[in-house]
């Protein structure tokens, strides 16, 4: 089957040459999580997280700690609704810019109850979408956690037959899945198959599964063919989660079994724990006729832009052919608000790459998103 055609819509806006695209960043609020959301059970109401930024707010004046500060940040925004939290997001750029908010299935994943399930999640996507046309590109979340999983996919996403209309698909590792767990996989063969565009967490992370001790469903390649296996596995801190579920190298049995699989293995790697290194030899991989292995794997520097001691060494990655062709813009809106301001954070990354390795990182992000 050849890849979905691009909706006239799509086919205008690749074909925009100053196109600006923020292809990584997020919309959900405190009602559509569950409230074991931030590592502790707290009633998420409107007035007690209001009362704790007011808390949070007041330690930052005390102690000058930054941390307090991006807390308080990060809670103002969380606390917002959907259409607020866009509003803030999209201030940042000109008009005419494009987003790509990824949705996140926590419901099988984080204890604690929440007001809005899933469903709910995507369907305030939908909201935004008819009323802000042409702005928004959106992924949809797969955890395989959720018995729905398949259900979602199959009804949510742009494929001929869907009206929600969703572009991408976005795994989140951490919540307590590997990506090669089985029943992923016939989602990456569809994603391969129609040039599905796909998002993973690739870094170190904050957010993860509640669960402590987890059986794991895997995926490893003989022969050229998947065979299935289990590992029961326990986790104590947010390193053992990121270093298990969200490493580079755990994408290798995918990646062989779907070697142009349009994926974008997002933040770089975090740069600071060297899984930048990793991703760059899945681009610079080639067979024994040199063709590049993974023609379709990108990265982005969504959330790394608040650290300007990376800046340099993504310079460095941007004089590399097999790389500077594959790094696309993204922000992480609203989490990076837990590191500064995100129209600071933004200048200063802006200005430091220059004009012409943002436009490059522009014109990726069109490839990873529409061919």
């Amino acid at each position: 089957m050849a890849p979905r055609p691009l909706p006239p819509e799509y086919q205008a806006l690749r074909n925009n040459p100053d196109l600006i695209i923020d292809v990584h960043g997020h919309v959900f609020n405190h009602e559509q999580i569950p409230n074991g959301y931030i590592g502790v059970r707290l009633p998420f109401t409107n007035r007690f997280l209001k009362f704790l930024e007011d808390i949070v707010r007041l330690l930052w004046i005390i102690s000058k700690d930054k941390t307090f500060s991006g807390t308080a940040r990060f809670l103002d925004m969380f606390i917002k609704d959907v259409e607020k939290i866009w509003q803030k997001w999209i201030a940042h750029y000109p008009d005419g810019a494009v987003f790509c908010p990824l949705t996140m299935d926590m419901d099988y994943s984080i204890k604690g109850k929440e007001k809005y399930n899933f469903q709910q999640q995507i369907d305030s996507i939908i909201q935004l979408m008819k009323k802000y046309p042409n702005r928004i590109i959106p992924f949809l979340c797969m955890n395989p956690r959720n018995p729905n999983m398949l259900k979602y996919f199959e009804n949510v996403m742009c494929n001929g037959k869907s009206t929600y209309g969703f572009w991408g698909v976005k795994v989140y590792p951490n919540l307590g899945y590997s990506v090669s767990d089985p029943r992923l996989l016939p989602v990456f063969a569809k994603c391969e198959e129609l040039g599905i565009p796909i998002t993973v967490h690739c870094s170190l992370t904050r957010v993860h599964t509640t669960d402590k001790k987890l059986t794991i469903h895997l995926t490893k390649v003989v022969d050229g063919k998947p065979v299935s296996y289990n590992e029961t596995r326990s986790f104590k801190t947010k390193e053992d989660y990121s270093n298990y579920f969200s490493h580079p190298r755990v994408w290798a049995p995918v990646l062989q079994l779907y070697p142009r699989l349009r994926l974008n293995m997002a933040h770089f790697g975090g740069l600071k724990e060297g899984w930048d290194e990793e991703i760059a030899k899945y681009m610079r991989a080639t067979d024994q006729s040199g063709n590049l292995l993974y023609p379709n794997l990108f990265t982005d520097v969504a959330y790394t832009i608040r650290d300007k001691s990376t800046f340099a060494k993504i310079l460095e990655y941007m004089k590399d052919p097999l790389i500077s062709t594959r790094v696309m813009y993204g922000t992480d809106s609203y989490m990076v608000l837990l590191e500064g301001k995100l129209k600071n954070m933004k200048a200063r990354f802006d200005a430091t790459m220059g004009p012409a390795v943002v436009k490059t990182m522009q014109n990726n992000a069109k490839r990873f998103l529409f061919g």
